[in-house]
C-alpha cells in the first residue's frame, strides 16, 4: 500500500531524513511528477536512473546489484508516473524528482508491504 500526502517544503526537515530515513517512507518534489500516478509490478525493459547516479539502469540491474533474492525482486512495487519510475518501494527514488533548494511542494510517499499471506 502507497500513502501519499502533499506538503509545502518547509514542513519536511530534508537534512533529518536523510541522515535517518524511516524505512518505506520517501520525500520527492511533487512539481516533477507528471500526470497521475500508477502502483505497478515489474516489466520487461523497465529502466530509471537511481537518485544520484550518473545514468539510467535497468531495473533488473539495479534489484540484481543490490543482491535481493529473485522472490524479493518480483514481489517489488513500482510507483510511476507518465513519465516513468518514480519510486522502486522501500528502495530508491529516481533522479528527476528528488529534492532539490528550489523545492516548493513535497510528496511524501509511505510503503506499507502487506503481511505475508497466513500471517
Amino acid at each position: 500500500e502507497f500513502v501519499i500526502s502533499l506538503l509545502d517544503a518547509c514542513e519536511v526537515d530534508i537534512c533529518a531524513h536523510r541522515a535517518s530515513p524511516p524505512k518505506g517512507v520517501e520525500f520527492i518534489d511533487a512539481h516533477k511528477v507528471a500526470g497521475c500516478l500508477i502502483a505497478r509490478k515489474r516489466r520487461d525493459g523497465d529502466s530509471f536512473r537511481p537518485i544520484n547516479c550518473p545514468g539510467r539502469r535497468s531495473v533488473s540491474d539495479f534489484l540484481i546489484d543490490l543482491k535481493l533474492p529473485p522472490q524479493q525482486r518480483n514481489a517489488t512495487w513500482w510507483l510511476c508516473d507518465e513519465e516513468g519510475i518514480i519510486y522502486l518501494s522501500g528502495l530508491r527514488i529516481a533522479h528527476r524528482v528528488r529534492i532539490t533548494p528550489e523545492t516548493t511542494r513535497v510528496m511524501k510517499i509511505e510503503y506499507h508491504q502487506a503481511p505475508a499471506p497466513g500471517r
